[in-house]
């Protein structure tokens, strides 16, 4: 009798395999060396830790925004600009690039063109109310001002200039106007606060690839702002209520 010869296995996978492999997790780990990676199910990179650190940055602008809305509108509405961009953030670094990049970067030029400057303009009416009552700057016509700035910073001018108009109209009607106020009220805790808002801005940078004393610098911008946006609406709050 012939010897049999063994059946050769199928390197083809059965249709079950492929089925399991199309359920896998969301998001999946891939290690590149020493750094690990992290991916959603449609490829976009995710990075966890800048996820929770805007994760903090939503909670303290929100937190900033309910302390202060029902005392100034327009400090209050800043605050919660920036929060909505921050939450947004949360999501495209927590779960998926594609969804929300694009969401993210125009929330935070929203933030910067008319959020922050709110903030600021309500501060230098607050300054004014000690000088001239009759004066006021927190009207709907600011508010289509700045989105005119906005609209012409994003379709209009290139994205160098973009750039320079940011940091423009963020030190003019945001740093500016927060230092002198609180340099007006002897207020040192308000002074700090803006103090910690140019430190993670300008000097750490939200650069997300770099790290200062073993964290991504973009994890230091969010912790930064949003301990500072906290500060600054209990100061605001305070100096409102009396």
């Amino acid at each position: 009798m012939a010897r049999s010869t063994p059946r050769a296995k199928s390197n083809r996978k059965s249709p079950n395999v492929n089925a399991k492999k199309k359920n896998l997790p969301a998001i999946t780990k891939k290690k590149n060396g020493s750094n690990h990676h992290f991916y959603s199910s449609d490829g976009s990179p995710l990075y966890p830790t800048i996820a929770l650190s805007d994760a903090y940055n939503t909670i303290t602008h929100v937190l900033a925004g309910i302390a202060t809305y029902h005392l100034n509108e327009f400090i209050g509405l800043g605050f919660f600009l920036v929060a909505a961009a921050s939450f947004i953030g949360t999501l495209r670094f927590g779960f998926s690039e594609k969804a929300f990049g694009k969401a993210n970067g125009e929330l935070a030029t929203i933030a910067a063109f008319i959020g922050l400057p709110l903030i600021g303009i309500a501060n230098i009416e607050r300054i004014n109310s000690d000088i001239d009552n009759n004066t006021s700057y927190q009207s709907s016509t600011t508010i289509i001002l700045l989105l005119f700035l906005y609209i012409f910073a994003t379709s209009i001018v290139s994205d160098s200039i973009k750039e320079v108009l940011i940091l423009l109209v963020n030190v003019v009607l945001f740093v500016a106007p927060v230092y002198y106020e609180g340099y007006y009220r002897g207020s040192n805790m308000e002074i700090f606060a803006i103090t910690l808002f140019i430190i993670g801005t300008v000097i750490i940078g939200n650069n997300r690839h770099k790290c200062v004393l073993g964290m991504r610098c973009e994890n230091w911008f969010h912790y930064c702002l949003g301990t500072s946006a906290y500060l600054m609406a209990n100061e605001f709050a305070s100096a409102m209520k009396v």
